[in-house]
Formats: structure tokens, sequence, C-alpha cells
């Protein structure tokens, strides 16, 4: 039997439809001073492997998506307001399977609170990109 291997690339600074949406007369940013961060994570890098590891754990390989080998990167765009949640999550790029796109963004959805971007010491509407790949090995 086939396993799986769900990865995170990278985190990239980036625009995004969730249960909870921006305001869309509300200002984000793309780069700022401090990332938001994740978890307890001090550093960019820690922040992107706790949301590796988060989305390792959470993501369950769609059946139908798994009985026909799709195999694929989505890219999924959000961002995170200046209260630290994840909102306006949407699809940037399809990994070529609409079941995996749907877990993608399931997955996404699921992020806990994260600490908000900050830029001139103010608190900040940041865009995020994830690309969440989908792999059999």
């Amino acid at each position: 039997m086939k396993t799986f291997n769900t990865l995170l690339i990278l985190l990239i600074p980036f625009l995004g439809l969730s249960q909870q949406t921006l305001d869309r007369s509300e200002k984000f940013y793309e780069k700022v001073e401090i990332m938001p961060r994740f978890d307890d994570c001090k550093s960019q890098k820690c922040s992107d492997k706790k949301i590796n590891e988060f989305i390792s754990k959470n993501t369950i390989y769609p059946k139908k998506a798994k009985n026909r080998l799709a195999s694929g990167t989505a890219y999924i765009i959000f961002v995170v307001d200046k209260k630290g949640y994840v909102v306006n999550v949407e699809l940037l790029k399809t990994s070529g399977n609409k079941h995996l796109d749907k877990e993608a963004l399931r997955v996404i959805n699921l992020l806990p609170k994260f600490k908000p971007g900050l830029n001139f010491g103010k608190k900040v509407n940041v865009k995020q990109i994830i690309p969440v790949k989908f792999t059999f090995v």
C-alpha cells in the first residue's frame, strides 16, 4: 500500500473566503517588519516549521484522490488579521485535483490564532500564501 506525505513547502507573505472575512475597506500588507507568528515562535523559521507540523498532523488524504493516485500542490492564500485570526482563505492555484484542493482549504481554515504581524509597532493585516503539497511516497 502506498503512503503519502503532505508537506508545507514554504510560507510566503501574499490575498485571500472563509467563514471569517476581512472588511474589504481594511488595508492589508504583503511585507511587514514582523510577520505573523504561529504558536509560541519567536522566529519565522520556527513559525514555518510549526505550521508544517500542524498541516501534516491535520491533513487527511482524500479517499477519492488516493484511489486515483492524485498528487499535486494547492496554493492557499489568506490574511492573518490584526487580531491574529486566519481569514479570507481562498485557493490561489489548484493542485489539479478538486479533492486535494478542498482538503488544503479545510486544513488552512483549521489554523489556530497567530500572533499578528507588526509594522512600525502597530498590529496589521498580512496576506500569506501556503503551498500544500500532496505526494505518494
